[in-house]
């Protein structure tokens, strides 16, 4: 019998991986932008190798990559973009956050709920410095993760996340 053991690599040899190779095609990334590579390889050498090469095709005469940069060609969302996301719909401002995404072309729906759970759940662990009161936290989490199964089989995918933005929002303006 042959058997393979396959570990998952931690995020530190992903980013060691990496930089070899990003090293070996001559290009300069910052430190922030190899740890932000790493973690959105998911612990995967082929999703890392996948995610370099997109980024090292892009036209760039200095071939140095910072975090903003390597954000800017994956189409990521940005901590900012989050918080500001975030703090419309703690204000309870639902028609301002569905403009924001609206004016924000380029955000991919199925991130910016990702990265938006992520930052809720930071929130629900005590984490950070809360947003929200921690029911409000659980509402908005619940609404958020339904909109998230929703997308995949949504012919218009921004419409359960508007959906979930008004909800929390009307739900809000009810207990007031």
């Amino acid at each position: 019998v042959l058997r393979f053991d396959f570990n998952v690599p931690s995020e530190i040899q992903l980013a060691n991986f990496l930089t070899g190779i990003i090293k070996e095609e001559g290009f300069s990334f910052s430190e922030e932008a190899i740890k932000l590579l790493a973690k959105k390889a998911s612990a995967s050498f082929r999703d890392g190798l996948s995610l370099l090469e997109k980024v090292i095709t892009q036209e760039n005469p200095k071939k140095t990559i910072d975090k903003d940069r390597l954000t800017e060609i994956l189409g990521l969302v940005g901590d900012e973009k989050v918080q500001t996301f975030l703090t419309f719909l703690s204000r309870r401002e639902g028609f301002a956050a569905i403009d924001f995404i609206d004016s924000s072309n380029e955000i991919d729906f199925s991130e910016l709920l990702k990265e938006t759970l992520l930052a809720l759940r930071q929130e629900l662990l005590g984490r950070v410095k809360p947003l929200f009161a921690s029911d409000d936290a659980l509402k908005l989490t619940k609404l958020l993760m339904n909109a998230q199964k929703e997308i995949k089989y949504s012919d218009l995918p921004q419409l359960p996340l508007e959906i979930a933005i008004l909800e929390f929002c009307q739900l809000n303006n009810h207990n007031l």
